[in-house]
């Protein structure tokens, strides 16, 4: 329960810092036409083809120098900058109609209205879609939770459950089984309940004004 109720809060947490920065870098990088734009697009395309590994000893001494390991802020941090996330919301807004900005600026919305008021409230199945990516990532974290934590009492489920499966002595495979089904029950409920939205807002996704 220990290790259930550690992820729960890493996960809303990681969530939050994940969608939000996600859905506002997708509507700059669509609706808003600035000096470079082009170039921070392709710089945000880049960084996907760096694989996570490569980052790991850096983004390690870089938490270790601001003393931050084994703490929340070293879990959630990294998390900022989701560029797929930016990416399949701009993929999204590219196929609302530009009009709506325009009509929007004319009657003296600000940029911050615009996006909240007219463009936030339409992108209801793209928000929930990245809702998932980001749900099943956080609550599957592993690898860097392992690495930057080293109090046992702030670990999540999926070291919970790699510390449970490897005590051979007192553990057997139907046990396994069964906590390992438990912890894949929010995932499954998750994706049960939003997968509509997936599926729509892909469709979106590939249409054109």
């Amino acid at each position: 329960l220990m290790y259930v109720k550690n992820t729960v809060i890493y996960t809303v947490l990681n969530m939050i810092v994940m969608i939000i920065p996600a859905v506002m870098a997708g509507y700059a990088l669509s609706k808003i036409n600035f000096k470079g734009k082009k170039l921070a697009l392709m710089l945000c395309l880049a960084t996907m083809m760096v694989p996570f590994e490569m980052l790991i000893i850096p983004m390690w001494r870089m938490f270790k120098g601001l003393n931050l390991l084994n703490s929340y802020s070293a879990l959630i941090l990294p998390s900022i900058g989701w560029i797929w996330g930016a990416f399949l919301v701009k993929q999204f807004m590219d196929g609302l109609p530009d009009s709506l900005r325009e009509a929007a600026k004319i009657d003296g919305a600000s940029e911050l209205t615009v996006f909240s008021k007219v463009y936030f409230p339409l992108s209801g199945s793209i928000i929930a879609t990245i809702s998932v990516f980001a749900f099943m990532s956080s609550w599957n974290g592993f690898l860097w939770p392992l690495i930057v934590l080293n109090d046992s009492k702030k670990y999540l489920i999926q070291i919970g459950m790699a510390l449970f499966a490897a005590n051979k002595d007192r553990v057997y495979p139907g046990m396994i089984m069964a906590t390992t089904s438990l912890s894949i029950i929010p995932v499954a409920l998750v994706f049960l309940f939003l997968q509509r939205y997936i599926v729509e807002s892909i469709a979106l996704a590939g249409m054109k004004n």
